[in-house]
């Protein structure tokens, strides 16, 4: 996962990462990877990343965004 996050960074892609929770944001703090992504891109509704997501493709057709959402999906 912290491959997938970190190409998708060096690759200039709007990054969301939602619903990670205990140790899974500790090890994303851990490496830095909350550090590189502003605010609005980790503290937000899975509802709001794709929304965000689509209106950032709709704004520029050739970006793509990566999204890493349910890091922890209730009941697992």
């Amino acid at each position: 996962m912290e491959n997938a996050v970190e190409e998708a960074i060096e690759k200039g892609r709007e990054v969301f990462v939602v619903g990670a929770s205990g140790t899974t944001r500790q090890r994303l703090e851990k490496l830095g990877l909350y550090a590189k992504l502003p605010p609005q891109h980790h503290q937000l509704s899975r509802e709001e990343a794709l929304r965000r997501a689509v209106e950032g493709l709709a704004i520029s057709p050739g970006a793509r965004a990566a999204a890493v959402t349910d890091l922890h999906p209730a009941g697992a």
